[in-house]
């Protein structure tokens, strides 16, 4: 494990529970135009705020001739951001938003009358 991953999982390690939930709505809330300046250019990643950094799942730097013939290798950076719907679906249910299971209670002794009283009748020994 490189270094600089080893610092990334003891980072997320030492979370705790409300600075996950802050992650989360960051994630969920973020506006894809604070990344850019004025001129919709890209903003240098040292730049970004830790906030910001954070929205960020992957970049991509991609050495392509834009113009054909110009002698000119441009660089175009691609950011990939975080799945937005899937940071909301996490803050939904831990606010209690959405329900992942259905609880049902029943009176069991009742269910067992009916299907005695069931048995009975297609036994022919209990009246209709």
């Amino acid at each position: 494990m490189t270094r600089l991953r080893a610092a990334a999982v003891q980072k997320h390690a030492e979370l705790s529970a409300e600075a996950t939930i802050e992650q989360i709505a960051r994630s969920a809330l973020f506006d894809p135009r604070d990344f850019s300046d004025a001129q919709g250019n890209y903003k240098p990643l040292h730049e970004l705020t830790e906030a910001q950094a954070q929205c960020i799942a992957s970049v991509e730097v991609v050495l392509k001739n834009a113009a054909a013939a110009d002698g000119v290798v441009d660089r175009v950076l691609r950011l990939k951001f975080v799945d937005r719907l899937k940071a909301l679906e996490l803050a939904a249910k831990y606010h209690g938003l959405l329900l992942t299971r259905i609880e049902a209670t029943m009176e069991v002794q009742e269910i067992g009358r009916r299907l005695d009283a069931g048995r009975l009748r297609a036994a022919g020994l209990a009246p209709r």
